[in-house]
């Protein structure tokens, strides 16, 4: 049991900036799914569509973030920069 034990600390301690980066990833997408969905609860639509419409304008504005995400990376000065 150990052994495995040791053998995950290495793993993390060597990924350590790759987790970092991940997980705070997730953690602004699950804010911002949260902060749309609440916000969406005083709007007109949530009373015609009901849980429906949070769904969906969580999802959507995580989506958005993360194709921004993607766009960015295309951008030849930002790669330059991140290569640097």
């Amino acid at each position: 049991m150990s052994k495995y034990v040791s053998k995950i600390t290495e793993f993390a301690l060597d990924k350590l900036k790759v987790i970092w980066v991940v997980a705070l990833w997730l953690v602004i997408n699950l804010v911002l799914y949260i902060w749309k969905f609440k916000q969406y609860r005083q709007k007109g639509a949530y009373e015609v569509m009901g849980y429906c419409v949070r769904f969906a304008k969580g999802a959507a504005k995580t989506l958005k973030l993360n194709m921004a995400l993607i766009v960015l990376t295309m951008c030849r000065r930002t790669l330059t920069k991140l290569r640097e």
